[in-house]
């Protein structure tokens, strides 16, 4: 089957989450842990409609990796496969995204070099 999303939705498969340890020891299940959920883009919408009924274009690419709130969207199960379906704007950060030839690419900053923000 093939699926759509729409609007500024975002189709992602979340990558493994294993339980943890907290510092005292005792091993903390993966629904416990507070920090963001990782995952791979599979579908990204078309984009918010604006009021002159153009479209606001997504910044996502399908093959992204992107982290997210935990408790930011749904689960849904299609095809065997449990997949959480988001709305763009709570995607916090994209840690890599696929080139033109398909492969990743990631920026490391070197020792000592600062990180450049855009103003």
């Amino acid at each position: 089957m093939s699926y759509r999303c729409l609007e500024d939705s975002v189709l992602v498969l979340p990558l493994s989450v294993t339980d943890e340890k907290s510092t005292g020891g005792i091993a903390l299940p993966s629904h416990m842990a507070e920090r963001p959920i990782t995952g791979t883009v599979v579908s990204v919408g078309p984009g918010l409609k604006m009021d002159d009924g153009g479209r606001f274009p997504s910044d996502l690419k399908v093959g992204s990796i992107v982290a997210f709130p935990k408790k930011s969207g749904d689960k849904i199960h299609l095809d065997g496969v449990d997949y959480i379906c988001i709305p763009e704007r709570y995607i916090l950060l994209v840690i890599s995204e696929p080139d033109d030839d398909g492969e990743y690419e990631r920026y490391v900053p070197e020792d000592d070099e600062p990180i450049k923000v855009e103003e």
